[in-house]
């Protein structure tokens, strides 16, 4: 990874349609794991891109292969940032939003949660929705419902 390129957004964009089963042959499990812990513990800006590779573990694709090394390529770009506490800011702030029916399969929205105090990131999460939304306004007040539940 000290040779790897780097590149400016967490999450791929590759639109192929390689499906080509790796399992066994690549190191999936142990990468997606490192993200995990990276994305709980530190890593806030990759949260939605890990969660889009995990639900993929007993059979990973190719393109999934590509999409975990494109987050290790964006982790190489962004080694040198941080968090950073200001003094004297004591507002709490909390965001979020949701992408609506995003996954194909269940049809769940997914929410996105961040919460910031002192000028920098305190709490943050990406993750399905538990019901299907039946529509872009009530997946916006489940994910306010869940941004409201994080600033309590």
């Amino acid at each position: 990874m000290a040779e790897a390129k780097g590149v400016s957004m967490p999450a791929s964009h590759e639109e192929s349609d390689n499906h080509k089963d790796i399992s066994g042959k690549v190191p999936y499990h142990e990468a997606v794991g490192s993200l995990m812990y990276l994305e709980a513990a530190t890593c806030s800006d990759i949260a939605f891109a890990v969660n889009k590779d995990a639900p993929v573990m007993d059979k990973p694709t190719e393109k999934d292969w590509n999409s975990v090394k494109h987050i290790f390529h964006y982790l190489r770009s962004t080694s040198n940032y941080g968090l950073r506490y200001t003094r004297g800011s004591t507002k709490l702030k909390v965001f979020g939003d949701d992408n609506f029916s995003e996954d194909k399969v269940s049809r769940c929205s997914t929410t996105g949660i961040i919460a910031i105090f002192a000028d920098s990131v305190v709490s943050w999460t990406s993750q399905l929705q538990k019901m299907t939304a039946l529509s872009t306004t009530e997946a916006e007040i489940i994910a306010a419902s869940e941004g409201a539940k994080e600033l309590v």
